[in-house]
């Protein structure tokens, strides 16, 4: 399924996927593997200029990613993805959102789980905002999202209403760094080190995203901080929320705002 995704996302206008891995001299790739690779000795400067040069190439101008890929010995893999779409407009209507809700049959907030759908310039693509009324179902709903789809997603909120409106952009704006510790397994042992660096704006022009993500095959000795910088207009009424960039029925992006604060 991912490897379709990636085959009909290829060449679509306002999105762009690449990705590289960065091999030492000294390891060999199987021949089952097709990714663009580039043998670099770590033990130079030189490796590390390559990288760089390759990341700024593809659009990371933001980022200074030698703080975080500074002891790789056998390989660096990176993917860049990035994502400008203007919103859809219908030539009778303009642009328009889908909001999805339950009647309040009952005092329980845990049936007011609320959904919006935008959907950008490819109809393929739409944003996906999660604004309920209590964190614990928001993660419910949102991990039903990544794991199944947009319509299982809608399905699990009972019982359930839509209704068409205006389509009124959330203004937000953040940068944020994770780092994840990925345990080895049976033909790794050795513990590597995932990192993601994320720029992400959206507003009444559209949904902007320009992401990377560095695997690296030790673990870092640099901890990244998780949020470098954020900006927020009257979203949302500063609740929490989750929100993913749709491909058809998956998320192809995916982040969370906490609070302004």
């Amino acid at each position: 399924m991912l490897r379709q995704m990636s085959k009909d996302l290829r060449d679509l206008k306002g999105y762009f996927s690449k990705t590289k891995l960065f091999l030492s001299s000294e390891h060999k790739l199987g021949s089952s593997c097709n990714i663009d690779t580039e043998k670099v000795d770590f033990k130079k400067s030189e490796a590390m200029e390559n990288i760089c040069k390759w990341v700024e190439g593809n659009g990371i101008q933001n980022w200074d990613i030698k703080k975080y890929i500074s002891n790789p010995t056998k390989y660096v893999l990176i993917n860049i993805s990035n994502l400008k779409m203007a919103w859809y407009a219908g030539q009778s209507c303009g642009s328009v959102m889908t909001i999805y809700n339950t009647f309040s049959y009952t005092e329980d907030i845990k049936y007011e789980a609320r959904i919006l759908e935008l959907p950008l310039q490819n109809k393929d693509f739409k944003v996906i905002i999660l604004v309920p009324n209590e964190l614990d179902v928001l993660h419910k709903l949102f991990n039903k999202l990544i794991k199944e789809g947009f319509n299982a997603a809608t399905c699990s909120i009972q019982p359930l209403f839509t209704a068409l409106s205006e389509l009124k952009a959330p203004k937000i704006e953040f940068q944020a760094i994770n780092q994840l510790i990925l345990e080895g397994n049976n033909c790794d042992t050795l513990p590597k080190t995932c990192i993601s660096f994320g720029h992400v704006k959206i507003n009444n022009n559209g949904a902007f995203v320009n992401c990377i993500t560095c695997v690296l095959s030790e673990k870092s000795t640099t901890q990244a901080p998780s949020i470098t910088k954020k900006n927020m207009e009257d979203s949302c009424n500063v609740k929490p929320f989750l929100f993913a960039i749709n491909y058809r029925d998956k998320p192809i992006f995916t982040g969370q705002y906490v609070s302004p604060e």
